[in-house]
């Protein structure tokens, strides 16, 4: 099965808040993952996207911060 998480204007830090989207993929199959889409806003701001693979044990961010391009990407140990 999969979860969804909707955060609305979510403050995790002082100046900093979350909007979007996380789901995480529990089915027990190797495409399983953690997806997370979300836009920045306040002190700094940003549309990051993140995926998590949990059988690969791999990831991803991509998208912008403070108006630049942003990545990193780890792929399998």
């Amino acid at each position: 099965s999969a979860a969804e998480y909707r955060l609305a204007d979510c403050k995790f830090w002082p100046d900093l808040a979350l909007t979007g989207l996380a789901v995480v993929g529990d089915t027990g199959e190797d495409s399983d993952a953690f997806l997370l889409s979300v836009l920045a806003t306040g002190a700094h701001s940003g549309e990051i996207g993140y995926i998590y693979t949990y059988a690969a044990e791999t990831w991803s961010l991509t998208g912008t911060w403070d108006g630049k391009p942003t990545g990193l990407t780890r792929l399998k140990p």
